[in-house]
């Protein structure tokens, strides 16, 4: 609606996967867009620290920082980075609930992506926390992408978007 304006900020976790013991050092270059002159936000895991010029400005408006580690042996998160802003908004989302009865709600949920971030996303998540209604004890589930299930002992709804997500509007209905 165009009383509320758009919030964004961007955020991000890097996965990684060391299925050798004992591997050497492992350095991870990130590129990233800097339109506005300011780095991400950026954690890393204890095993990792952050090597190169983040946040030194560069003519073609990309910058590139390694975040560099002894790897852990299995899956574990490497970083989280996180965006204050950005010059797009590269995800809107709307969504209604409408009561049918006191146990009985329809819900609308629809998701835009920006044309500008192309087939760049390998998956996406959508949570719909419903703490305040009570447990979902039963659905009908529709949507036109991905999948839904129920989350947090039936308090919660996860719709996973496909690993390339489709064209256009994604749109669901409960």
């Amino acid at each position: 609606k165009s009383e509320y304006e758009d919030e964004c900020f961007i955020a991000g976790t890097v996965y990684c996967c060391a299925d050798i013991p004992g591997i050497p050092e492992v350095c991870v270059p990130i590129t990233y867009q800097n339109e506005q002159g300011a780095p991400p936000e950026i954690s890393v895991h204890n095993c990792a620290h952050i090597a190169g010029g983040i946040g030194l400005p560069q003519k073609d408006s990309k910058d590139t920082f390694k975040v560099s580690c002894m790897p852990p042996t299995g899956p574990f998160v490497l970083c989280r980075y996180r965006y204050a802003s950005s010059p797009i908004v590269p995800i809107k989302g709307f969504y209604q609930i409408k009561e049918m009865s006191p146990v009985e709600f329809r819900l609308l949920l629809q998701i835009q992506f920006h044309p500008a971030i192309g087939n760049t996303l390998w998956s996406c998540q959508v949570r719909l926390p419903f703490h305040h209604r009570g447990t979902i004890r039963s659905h009908d589930l529709k949507c036109s992408g991905g999948s839904f299930s129920v989350t947090d002992h039936g308090q919660s709804i996860l719709w996973n978007l496909n690993v390339r997500r489709p064209r256009g509007n994604l749109e669901t209905n409960l």
